[in-house]
């Protein structure tokens, strides 16, 4: 079977509130991480703070590259966040 993430993520959603309904505890927590590292997976734009700074969207973690590291430097920027492991959008 073939499945996308965004699939993925409307029925674990689904089953999600079912669980809720049922209280069943330990599908319920392994159902919630699933979605959770799911949605980490749809990336998202970063955060520009202060003139030059970047930081997660999701966890605010400054991810220690500046502006002119990317332009004047050509580093790579991260496709994760080190800290959560989110899926960054750099466009």
């Amino acid at each position: 079977m073939n499945m996308d993430s965004q699939k993925a993520i409307e029925l674990l959603s689904y089953a999600q509130v079912a669980f809720d309904e049922c209280s069943y505890g330990s599908i319920k927590i392994a159902i919630d991480k699933a979605l959770e590292a799911l949605e980490k997976q749809k990336p998202k734009r970063v955060v520009e703070f202060g003139k030059y700074g970047f930081k997660c969207p999701c966890c605010n973690e400054d991810l220690g590259l500046e502006r002119e590291d990317i332009l004047i430097y050509d580093m790579t920027p991260p496709k994760y966040c080190d800290n959560c492991g989110q899926m960054l959008d750099w466009n």
